[in-house]
């Protein structure tokens, strides 16, 4: 049985019941449509993130490479240094010695930069 079935209602009555159930089956409708196409909305948003993501393990990537090069290069000045210190002779190898050793030190407080700076940027997500 339904509302516009029932004996007690006018039929004046019984139409407007029935236009109200209509309204409110049209907003129940309405409502699940728009919430469907935020649901839609934010999935695309989450596949953002995921790009979003990949895009930034990429550049990470890129900052690593940039700095294996910069060690790369600063390692083999530094090797250079010592190549030319084993060469010396007596006199000037006090000089090469204190540039070896501060190139050296250089370089290993840039490799323990670059090691925190990687650890930081690889953190699990």
């Amino acid at each position: 049985m339904t509302t516009t079935d029932r004996p007690d209602q006018t039929p004046a009555e019984a139409e407007a019941t029935g236009a109200t159930e209509a309204v409110e089956e049209e907003a129940h409708r309405t409502f699940v449509d728009i919430v469907r196409k935020e649901l839609e909305a934010l999935a695309g948003r989450v596949d953002m993130l995921r790009v979003d993501a990949a895009l930034a393990r990429m550049a990470s990537r890129d900052e690593v490479e940039t700095l294996r090069r910069q060690l790369g290069e600063q390692r083999d000045a530094v090797r250079r240094r010592i190549d030319d210190l084993a060469g010396a002779s007596t006199s000037a190898w006090g000089a090469l010695r204190d540039g070896v050793d501060r190139a050296l030190g250089e370089l290993r407080s840039a490799v323990e930069r670059a090691r925190r700076e990687v650890t930081r940027s690889d953190a699990p997500e």
